[in-house]
């Protein structure tokens, strides 16, 4: 089912980066690679307006980290083989890290149609799980979103895979073995995951968990939640640093290492 939806969603996309949002992360990411630096002296890049003045003056691009982290390597190899002037805040971004970016996105997406299998599979049989799966794909945004490069993907990814591995922890409660304390630590790095992307996510997910862990409290004993808490907070040490890093830039000597 992997290797299915791998094949027709990169089939079927468009290898282009097909919004301003998406082209703007992806000149961050070029900044990244090419400088070691995620702020610019001053707005550029596809959409200058995706650019956000910091108090200390400096210009950081105004999405999540997510979408940041997935476009490094195509940034990456998308660089290889430009000239050695190539200076992302003053060049268009080459022709190969925008296939790559969009390649990346597809690929995600992938991903998320596939923990949207296996949680169908919790339930039916793999025939139906199949056919609801492509349908889901095909009769949606979706397959849209796949098509191109958009951050709202990961967020819906990331989503996904919460939705399989919170249902997973649920189905497997009442069985004898129990439930491995990794599937919640997963639990909490989906859960990251998707807050990566979409920042705005984490108050109507955490507000979902705790009602599910309330009604199902056998599912999810106190182990269950120091595991799943450890692994929220370590992942997500990203993103919260990466937003004080360039929404705020409080302290002088962060500003000079960075």
């Amino acid at each position: 089912m992997a290797v299915l939806l791998v094949c027709f969603l990169l089939m079927t996309s468009s290898g282009r980066v097909g919004s301003s949002d998406a082209g703007s992360q992806l000149d961050a990411a070029l900044l990244w690679v090419r400088t070691g630096k995620v702020h610019a002296p001053e707005p550029f890049g596809v959409d200058p307006e995706m650019w956000v003045r910091s108090p200390t003056g400096v210009f950081y691009q105004a999405h999540d980290i997510g979408a940041l982290l997935l476009l490094i390597p195509a940034a990456k190899f998308g660089t290889m083989f430009v000239e050695p002037g190539y200076n992302p805040l003053r060049d268009p971004p080459p022709l190969t890290a925008k296939v790559l970016a969009s390649l990346s996105y597809t690929m995600m997406a992938a991903g998320g149609a596939l923990c949207f299998f296996l949680l169908l599979r919790l339930f039916i049989d793999t025939r139906r799980s199949t056919l609801l799966t492509l349908t889901f794909v095909t009769a949606t945004m979706y397959w849209a979103y796949s098509k191109t490069a958009w951050d709202v993907m990961g967020g819906c990814v990331g989503v996904a895979l919460l939705l399989f591995i919170t249902a997973t922890i649920v189905c497997r409660s009442g069985r004898r073995t129990g439930v491995s304390p990794w599937i919640y630590a997963a639990a909490g790095l989906a859960f990251a995951i998707a807050c990566s992307f979409r920042y705005s996510l984490m108050p109507f997910l955490g507000i979902a968990i705790i009602v599910l862990a309330v009604l199902r409290r056998s599912a999810f004993p106190r182990r269950a939640i120091v595991f799943a808490s450890l692994a929220l907070l370590v992942s997500l040490l990203p993103a919260l640093y990466f937003n004080q890093w360039d929404c705020f830039e409080k302290v002088e000597r962060e500003r000079g290492a960075f």
